[in-house]
């Protein structure tokens, strides 16, 4: 009697309407039940594929593009991409929008959302979680909590190619209203300028401030200055060879009281 190989995997054909997703499930299982320490982890390696992104794409939580999709029917074997298999769309054409204070509070307070969007359109972005976290500086839980919310909320998606794209050309917030996301948010910018004074060398940043008179009547026009100049900036460094990405901060406010 023939038996087979221990090192070798068994087998079991698909069913005939299952889609990707379940194919996965019943080749880890079936890859378990060879070997009881197999993990998930383990999987996503043999099959090259990030381990956060196959559990979600098997939990059907996330999509995946249809290039990815072949690659994983290709590695499990199969001759084409099951037909059932639901894949992540191209982005929509890019429009702006305005963050609203309640759908957007935790990206509005949060300084790590735009710093992704920025980081995602650098020339040369590696766009997988590993790079992106240790170029943020943060842990990939941080990384994987900041894509699900901007794909959950329909302010990223998956191309053709695997990689992130923003669905939003600009993002804008509201305007000379009272907003506890935004004033959360200015002081987590804050608090990162006070660690980033520290641990940038000074030819990489540059911090300064004015203390001078103020003719009330003149508030509205010089925050309308403030915010010239913060768009004539990005116009100025905002190429196509940018390589980091930066946060510029502008504060006015006043130290006497009435």
């Amino acid at each position: 009697m023939q038996h087979d190989s221990a090192d070798t995997p068994h087998r079991t054909e698909p069913e005939p309407d299952a889609d990707l997703v379940e194919i996965l499930k019943s080749t880890l299982a079936a890859r378990r039940a060879e070997r009881s320490q197999y993990s998930l982890r383990k999987f996503a390696l043999d099959l090259q594929i990030d381990p956060s992104l196959l559990s979600k794409f098997m939990k059907r939580q996330r999509k995946l593009p249809l290039p990815r999709a072949q690659s994983l029917s290709a590695a499990l074997g199969l001759p084409t991409v099951p037909a059932q298999s639901t894949f992540a769309a191209t982005p929509a054409p890019q429009t702006d929008q305005t963050l609203d204070n309640v759908v957007h509070f935790e990206m509005l307070s949060h300084w790590e959302y735009f710093a992704f969007l920025n980081l995602i359109e650098l020339k040369n972005a590696n766009h997988q979680h590993a790079s992106i976290a240790r170029r943020l500086g943060l842990s990939n839980d941080r990384i994987e909590t900041v894509i699900d919310n901007l794909l959950r909320t329909g302010l990223i998606a998956i191309d053709e190619h695997g990689r992130y794209r923003r669905t939003k050309h600009r993002l804008t917030s509201t305007d000379d209203r009272e907003s506890i996301a935004l004033q959360i948010g200015h002081l987590d910018e804050m608090r990162l300028a006070m660690r980033r004074m520290r641990e940038t060398p000074v030819e990489k940043r540059d911090y300064c401030s004015m203390t001078l008179k103020m003719d009330q009547t003149k508030i509205a026009r010089a925050k309308k200055l403030t915010r010239a100049y913060v768009h004539e900036l990005s116009n100025l460094v905002e190429t196509e060879e940018a390589s980091d990405v930066y946060c510029l901060s502008v504060q006015l406010f006043p130290l006497t009281k009435e």
